[in-house]
């Protein structure tokens, strides 16, 4: 039966107690679709044809130096490249461009967003990369207004002066 190894970069990404978990089992699966899947990962790991890596480095040529835990749970301090992602479409665009699209796409139709303890996640442009976050979460937090369920308000409100409270009903 062929056995899987996981590949050393993402060994690296997690912590020795998770790769013990990662670890592949024997498998029913046909060999054919074993051996395929085992060429992926080799791939991952291995030089490309012109003699490159398939993992980024920095544009220095230096690797990272962040230490990691080898396979026998010992400080790996051996460097690894750092990844790099290719820019975004949306990061060319000039930046009055970028700023009418993030009013598109993240002002609300309804005169509220509401939040609930199930629901609250942020939307899926601001999760892209840091730089669109932000630039675009000031407007999404300051152009909507967010309802969310209050039981009762009383215990909050300031003892002396009526305060700046506003319920929205």
């Amino acid at each position: 039966m062929a056995r899987l190894s996981i590949p050393n970069f993402v060994r690296n990404c997690f912590p020795r107690h998770c790769c013990s978990l990662m670890e592949p089992r024997e498998s029913t699966e046909t060999p054919h679709k074993l051996a395929g899947v085992q060429k992926d990962f080799h791939d991952l790991d291995s030089p490309k044809q012109d003699g490159t890596s398939n993992e980024a480095s920095d544009p220095t040529g230096l690797a990272s130096s962040t230490p990691s835990l080898d396979a026998t749970g010992n400080e790996d301090t051996a460097p690894h490249p750092i990844i790099s992602q290719p820019g975004s479409r949306l990061l060319t665009l000039p930046a009055e461009l970028r700023t009418i699209i993030y009013q598109i796409a993240l002002t609300a139709d309804r005169n509220y967003i509401a939040i609930t303890p199930t629901d609250h996640q942020r939307p899926p442009l601001l999760l892209i990369n840091r730089q669109i976050r932000q630039e675009a979460a000031h407007l999404y937090f300051s152009e909507n207004a967010f309802g969310f369920p209050v039981i009762d308000l009383q215990p909050l409100k300031p003892k002396y002066g009526s305060g700046h409270w506003t319920v929205m009903n």
